[in-house]
């Protein structure tokens, strides 16, 4: 008993605000590329509690299991020569993590670059702000993304000091987005979203001659692997509605009108997929070399989704650039071992940028750009009893649009 005290009392003696050192917005250097929008490297400590799944598990086997940035090779050495420390110190790969320690990473940080787009205001006062969200770009900081976010995008552009996302959209979804400036009224949007007063309605591009009437799906969802941000529909998910009606269709894909009554993970993308009608561009739910043949068509069992597993580490997800990087690194190591030219080595010491760090991995050895910048998934309006807003159709999602 005395011993749980004293790791109780440990963790009481500091806070989360304690370790959370997020770059603040207004030490983002942004720089435009290519329609992308991209964030100088910068130095930074990510910190955080021990979690429950990692108590007695050594620390080395704790980021190789759960963070695939880098290589078990990579994870060693950084614990060996302090780049993870826990509670300030250095340890050896084999320390095992206990209630109250606090794991810290230094790294030479590189954030994904996203869209250039701006960020649309559709409409603001003094409570709130209406955005049309681009693809690309993540609502909050989670991840490798911080200041490529719209909250510190906002907070640059337009000099808000907080912000309060109401709907957070994934990544790679387009469209409405409600940020509150103030928690009461961040209190009672979350309320009424909870409660399902606001009614959602999204567009999205499907495979196929979606059923002209209209679908009411119930399958419940479950996140079947956390590491990958994969769900599936499964008996033992959450409960979950989505009510679907075509809209057009070109001949080769439909577009759907789709409103979710619960908020669930991946919940549209999921429930179209389950249908047999995955949206067409999505990199997750819409791929037979994942899925299988069916795609997930009426759902699928335990050892399918093992399998599906399986196939998602093989095609390199979660991290798909940083195998492509690995990739193109092995392709240019060999290109070298062949055309080694000392001038060449030169030129590229010059054109170095200024922020280059000899050590950093990501700086030998860039990103490359995102291999997937949208999918074809919009949130189109919100609506109330007092107000209602609405963005503008995306290109995808306009009549005359043509398949790539």
């Amino acid at each position: 008993m005395p011993k749980i005290k004293k790791n109780n009392k440990k963790r009481r003696n500091l806070s989360y605000k304690d370790i959370n050192n997020e770059e603040p917005p207004s030490n983002a250097k942004y720089y435009f590329e290519n329609g992308l929008r991209k964030v100088m490297p910068y130095f930074y400590t990510y910190k955080t509690f021990t979690k429950g799944r990692w108590y007695e598990k050594s620390i080395y086997s704790i980021f190789c299991k759960e963070f695939q940035d880098h290589t078990p090779e990579y994870y060693k050495n950084a614990i060996e020569t302090g780049k993870i420390k826990v509670n300030d110190k250095i340890v050896s790969p084999d320390y095992i993590l206990k209630n109250g320690d606090v794991v810290s990473h230094s790294i030479h940080r590189h954030e994904p670059p996203v869209t250039a787009q701006k960020i649309e205001i559709i409409e603001k006062s003094k409570d709130f702000l209406i955005i049309n969200k681009p693809s690309s770009i993540p609502v909050h900081p989670s991840g490798r993304y911080n200041h490529n976010t719209v909250l510190h995008i906002l907070m640059n552009e337009y000099g808000y000091k907080k912000l309060y996302p109401s709907n957070r959209l994934d990544r790679l979804t387009s469209g409405l987005n409600i940020i509150c400036l103030n928690p009461e009224k961040a209190k009672e949007m979350e309320y009424n979203l909870r409660h399902k007063n606001i009614l959602k309605e999204y567009l999205a591009r499907v495979i196929g001659n979606f059923p002209e009437e209209e679908i009411i799906c119930n399958e419940p969802i479950l996140t079947v692997s956390f590491k990958l941000g994969l769900n599936s529909v499964s008996p033992d998910g959450k409960p979950c509605t989505t009510i679907f009606k075509k809209l057009s269709y070109n001949g080769k894909t439909s577009l759907v009108l789709c409103k979710p009554l619960t908020g669930r993970t991946h919940q549209i993308r999921v429930h179209l997929q389950y249908l047999g009608y995955p949206i067409a561009n999505d990199p997750l739910y819409s791929k037979t070399e994942i899925w299988g043949n069916q795609c997930g068509k009426g759902g699928v069992n335990k050892e399918t989704i093992d399998k599906v597993i399986e196939n998602m580490m093989a095609l390199g997800f979660p991290n798909l650039e940083r195998k492509n990087e690995i990739d193109n690194n092995e392709n240019n190591n060999n290109s070298n071992e062949i055309n080694n030219n000392e001038n060449n080595n030169n030129n590229q010491e010059k054109e170095r940028p200024s922020w280059y760090v000899e050590s950093c991995e990501d700086c030998i050895h860039p990103k490359p750009d995102p291999h997937q910048m949208c999918i074809w998934l919009h949130a189109y309006s919100y609506a109330k009893d007092s107000w209602s807003f609405k963005t503008n159709l995306p290109d995808w999602a306009k009549d005359d649009f043509v398949e790539p």
